[in-house]
């Protein structure tokens, strides 16, 4: 009966598999002791099917929020406030919302907890999902609208946002991933925090003799709201965080493994992390020759005249990824050389969202379509093609998967 369940795209819509064997089986033994069990057997497979969405509210780790709470992809991200809980309920359209004692009671707890500090960001986000599945579903959408707001930020070092210096500070949920500004608080105190706080390594040289020297690395939140004050980021992240064409898929993926490279320490691993980025942006399913890779990523140039560049830029970036990926070094994997291949990510992402609303490209056929015809001069860039920053944030709503 369950591998039957699990097979039904509304049950794998809301339930997590493992999860529904669970469910299942409670079911199973407080129908047994039943009388006439038919009746809420049917009932039992009714709400299986059909429950209605689910509300996760998490509390974000490592980002600050300043402006008032947004409706978002599908959620709402703000400080914790009255204002707060207003657009969820607003938002919710009779869905699930924060009014109840339930809700009242946990947000009171929330607050508790940081009763001294400033107040906590939370992420509310509604899907269809139950149980597990709505908390995973919920922490993949935070992800996403994380990932794509550093992807389309167009000032990284103005905002702070230092690249290859770990993930200390990286955004997350709290509980699960550390709250930097929390910890840095309460060890400060403590007899022992120093050695949490800042690593100091002691160090012999024959050059330098004994030094004492301390590594710290910037650990400052993430400014999110001020990322997502930007309109066009805003339109962007808001479109690609739960979208399901072509676009919103390849984008997604860029962004989680741009932010790996953007969150590592290693030039290496960051160097690795963003080739898989640009061939996210650039590839097809059907594989792809890395000529053919930098002749598509050569083709979201609407000049001609600088498409060599392109072609040869790619395969720099290919053969330090390809040195890194079969086990060797590249010298030119330096932290110079990540941060200037995080630029070209950041540019092709821009430039693949121009080819989507210039050429319409819903499907990954369309793109495939859409770069032979450019290659072959049946399509062309007529005028330099609107990018992002020009375009007017969207209607805020439900995003259709989710309705």
């Amino acid at each position: 009966m369950v591998h039957r369940l699990q097979k039904e795209h509304p049950i794998r819509q809301r339930w997590d598999d493992a999860e529904l064997w669970g469910v299942v089986a409670a079911a199973i033994v407080e129908l047994s002791e039943l009388q006439q069990p038919e009746r809420a057997a049917t009932e039992l497979l009714r709400r299986l099917r059909e429950a209605d969405p689910s509300l996760v509210v998490l509390v974000v780790a490592n980002v600050t929020w300043q402006s008032a709470p947004v409706e978002i992809a599908g959620g709402v991200l703000g400080e914790h406030s009255q204002e707060f809980v207003d657009v969820v309920r607003t938002g919710s359209a009779g869905r699930e919302s924060l009014d109840s004692e339930g809700g009242r009671d946990w947000l009171a707890s929330r607050l508790a907890a940081d009763e001294e500090s400033a107040p906590p960001v939370l992420a509310a986000y509604w899907t269809d999902g139950q149980r597990q599945l709505a908390i995973d579903n919920t922490e993949r959408w935070l992800q996403a609208v994380v990932d794509l707001a550093l992807l389309f930020e167009g000032d990284i070092s103005g905002k702070d946002l230092w690249s290859l210096r770990g993930g200390h500070n990286r955004p997350g949920v709290r509980g699960t991933t550390m709250h930097r500004p929390a910890i840095e608080k309460l060890l400060a105190a403590h007899p022992d925090g120093h050695l949490d706080i800042a690593s100091e390594p002691y160090l012999a040289t024959p050059t330098s003799g004994q030094v004492r020297s301390a590594r710290w690395h910037s650990a400052d939140p993430v400014p999110l709201d001020a990322v997502l004050r930007d309109e066009a980021v805003f339109a962007i992240v808001h479109e690609a965080a739960t979208g399901e064409q072509a676009l919103y898929r390849r984008l997604r993926v860029a962004a989680r493994w741009a932010a790996e490279a953007h969150w590592a320490i290693d030039s290496s691993d960051a160097s690795l992390a963003l080739g898989v980025a640009l061939d996210s942006l650039v590839g097809s399913r059907s594989g792809l020759p890395s000529r053919f890779m930098a002749q598509r990523f050569a083709l979201l140039e609407d000049e001609p005249s600088k498409r060599r560049e392109r072609v040869k830029r790619y395969n720099e970036v290919f053969a330090v990824r390809s040195a890194v990926a079969h086990g060797g070094e590249s010298s030119k994997a330096t932290g110079a050389f990540v941060r200037s291949v995080a630029e070209d990510v950041r540019w092709a992402a821009r430039r693949l969202v121009s080819l989507h609303r210039t050429f319409n490209t819903p499907t990954e056929t369309d793109v495939d379509a859409t770069f032979e015809a450019l290659a072959l001069g049946e399509l062309t860039w007529s005028l330099p093609s609107t990018e992002p920053a020009e375009v007017a944030p969207p209607v805020v709503g439900v995003p259709a998967h989710e309705r």
